[in-house]
């Protein structure tokens, strides 16, 4: 039998220890448990060699009072695969918990802020939404003091288009008023169900519909999560925005028009198209201005309303190629005939605003 082999001398007042391989294990049993909880207050450490394949015995040097370098080295092979987990679970849910901070507005002009915190879509969250806003006398309606308070808090301004095109979208059948029927049927089916994602939904059709900017310059918010909202709408819109256009100004006639009348008035008329037309159509203005002149206007049916963006899509601002023997409405004859008068010495202006 070959005589035993024998470590290099050492310092003899140094105490060793002798442990075998199950020792060892031993020793990486007892340190594993510890990985976790020590990780947070540890220094990082390189990795230390682990066990020998043979098993024969090794005498190793200890420090007193010392665990085995055996055993540190387990342990910092477990401290490391543990630390790994660690930081990946760790950034895991760091990724998810920071989100809502990282998300951006598409618009930022959204409440002064580019910060928008938006939350996943959940039917209670929007009941309970609606419940903040809706009447204390009426709990399935939202009033108006009610729909002013949702628009301010959402940051959604009220004298433009966007309370127009949230009535649009829950199919209102008043203005400044939400049953709860068409919030949850609304909310539903935008999936929709904070403030935050109200804006977002709001601005991106403003952007496309009312100022009729180009769908590929559009940039939804979205997360990892997914989109801030269900885009079928916005996507069908975006696939034929005149067909879009023409939805959305019809339905701000049948929204303003009380229900036991056929025409909405002058005044209501003119404040509608300076808000839903003016953007895209600047002849419009000219439209307005002469009403508010002659005075001579009251009311606003339906086939004057229809024939207004007929012709703001069809004529140019200077009038050159208006068709004169058409079948206009009156108060567009007139407005012709007017215009004609006050620009009869200034240059013309060949441009046409067509949606």
């Amino acid at each position: 039998m070959p005589p035993k082999r024998k470590r290099a001398q050492v310092d003899a007042e140094a105490p060793s220890s002798r442990m075998t391989r199950s020792s060892a294990r031993g020793a990486k049993k007892d340190g594993q448990g510890t990985v976790n909880a020590a990780w947070n207050n540890s220094s990082s450490r390189p990795d230390i060699p682990g066990d020998d394949d043979d098993d024969e015995i090794q005498e190793i040097p200890m420090p007193p009072n010392k665990a085995s370098r055996s055993g540190d080295a387990s342990k910092a092979k477990a401290k490391a695969k543990g630390t790994k987990k660690a930081r990946g679970r760790r950034s895991q849910e760091d990724q998810v918990d920071d989100e809502p901070a990282r998300l951006k507005s598409s618009n930022t002009k959204r409440g002064g802020s580019d910060a928008v915190k938006l939350d996943m879509y959940s039917e209670q969250r929007a009941e309970t939404l609606f419940s903040q806003f809706a009447d204390e006398d009426s709990p399935d309606v939202i009033g108006a003091e009610g729909f002013e308070r949702l628009c301010k808090e959402a940051q959604v301004p009220l004298d433009g288009a966007l309370p127009l095109l949230l009535a649009w979208q829950f199919g209102s059948h008043e203005i400044a008023k939400i049953s709860k029927q068409e919030w949850m049927e609304g909310t539903a089916t935008l999936r929709v169900s904070s403030l935050a994602s109200f804006a977002v939904v709001l601005n991106d059709l403003n952007d496309l519909v009312v100022l009729g900017r180009p769908a590929a310059a559009m940039s939804h918010v979205k997360s990892q999560r997914g989109a801030a909202y269900d885009t079928t709408r916005y996507d069908s819109y975006a696939a034929d925005t005149r067909k879009a256009f023409s939805s959305f100004y019809t339905f701000c006639f049948a929204l303003a028009k009380p229900e036991s009348s056929r025409n909405i008035d002058m005044e209501t008329a003119c404040a509608l198209w300076s808000v839903v037309l003016a953007p895209q159509f600047s002849l419009i203005a000219d439209v307005t201005e002469f009403i508010n002149v002659t005075g001579s206007y009251k009311g606003v049916n339906k086939d004057l309303w229809n024939m207004m963006l007929e012709f703001c899509r069809d004529t140019r601002k200077d009038l050159s190629n208006f068709e004169a023997d058409g079948a206009w409405p009156t108060v567009i004859d007139d407005f012709v005939r007017w215009k004609n008068a006050q620009t009869a010495v200034q240059p013309a202006d060949a441009s046409v605003g067509d949606a």
